[in-house]
């Protein structure tokens, strides 16, 4: 992999996995509306792209050979109380997402949910569950091994958000 695209980059889990990235020396470019993430989480010399995923994606956008979309709407409560944007967010930005990482030729790794393997929980695993759907309708579509889910469960650790709405509780 020479070039990345990480949506989300610039949240918990995206800034740590721009920060490897760049240091293994791939070309990391990240997308994130800045919602919940900081540009403290981005390394200096990663373009940055302050963009709604949902959103048609930028012209300008550098091609990637793999695009790791973990931009989303990331909490049971926001999504809660905005699921009209929850499902914009997570399934439609995973549609714009898969069809640029179409067009580049490129791979894309969808950070799901645990949560997606119970839909009728709530709009957030609703969105999670339709985003996993959207990957496979496309597979098999347009040929396997292009998508890689990741279903990830309470994910913590070092510069997780410790206070306000993003905080989690362990």
């Amino acid at each position: 992999m020479q070039s990345a695209l990480v949506t989300g980059g610039a949240g918990f889990i995206g800034g740590h996995l721009v920060r490897a990235l760049h240091a293994a020396g791939v070309r990391v470019a990240v997308m994130d509306d800045l919602s919940s993430g900081s540009m403290g989480n981005v390394p200096p010399g990663v373009s940055v792209y302050v963009h709604d995923v949902s959103e048609p994606w930028p012209d300008a956008m550098p091609a990637f050979d793999v695009c790791f979309h973990l931009a989303a709407i990331s909490r049971i409560g926001w999504g809660e109380e905005a699921p009209a944007r929850t499902e914009r967010v997570n399934v439609g930005g995973t549609l714009k997402a898969l069809l640029r990482s179409q067009k580049n030729g490129a791979k894309l790794v969808l950070a799901s949910s645990c949560t997606a393997a119970e839909p009728k929980l709530n709009a957030y695993a609703r969105s999670k569950f339709q985003a996993e759907r959207t990957c496979a309708v496309h597979e098999s579509g347009f040929g396997k091994n292009t998508v890689a889910v990741a279903r990830l469960f309470n994910v913590f650790g070092p510069g997780e958000p410790a206070e306000g709405k993003t905080a989690t509780l362990v």
